[in-house]
């Protein structure tokens, strides 16, 4: 299974059925980031499996990211990498005036990552690919917690 984690994304998917951990460190610096996929699967014996799922468009490594799951996808948010992994497309959204706590060498992210979530939880050979979406119109968040909602129409 994956090497112990701080800060990980983490969601239950399939009625609780089966745990999705992307990212987070080995070590309590960010410097220390992955951007892994896992499923852990748990039997009836109290213990499970787990299985790292390659993937293709990978995000960069991260810690302190959301991650949620609606009825199609897996969806990532934010969290906080290192300034030589972060894209520089995203250097210029980070607000030094706010005095958050980024330390030196750490990058805030505000990018959205999606990715199948039927092709992440089987175990066919396709490698699922993430698609980055927009990124958040604010300032960056991370070390929070995620939700989705159901709009007027009942999707999520």
């Amino acid at each position: 299974g994956p090497e112990g984690r701080w800060k990980e994304g983490a969601t239950a998917v399939y009625n609780n059925s089966q745990l999705v951990l992307m990212g987070g460190c080995t070590k309590t610096s960010v410097k220390f980031s992955r951007n892994d996929l896992w499923v852990f699967t748990p039997d009836e014996h109290g213990g499970g499996d787990w299985r790292l799922v390659k993937t293709r468009n990978n995000p960069v490594p991260r810690r302190g990211h959301v991650v949620v799951s609606n009825r199609s996808h897996l969806v990532m948010f934010g969290g906080k990498s290192t300034t030589h992994l972060a894209r520089e497309s995203y250097e210029e959204l980070e607000d030094e005036a706010l005095e958050l706590e980024v330390q030196p060498g750490e990058k805030c992210l505000v990018d959205l990552w999606a990715i199948s979530k039927e092709e992440v939880v089987s175990n066919k050979a396709v490698s699922p690919r993430w698609t980055e979406g927009a990124p958040f119109p604010a300032t960056c968040r991370w070390g929070a917690t995620g939700s989705y909602v159901l709009g007027q129409s009942g999707k999520k």
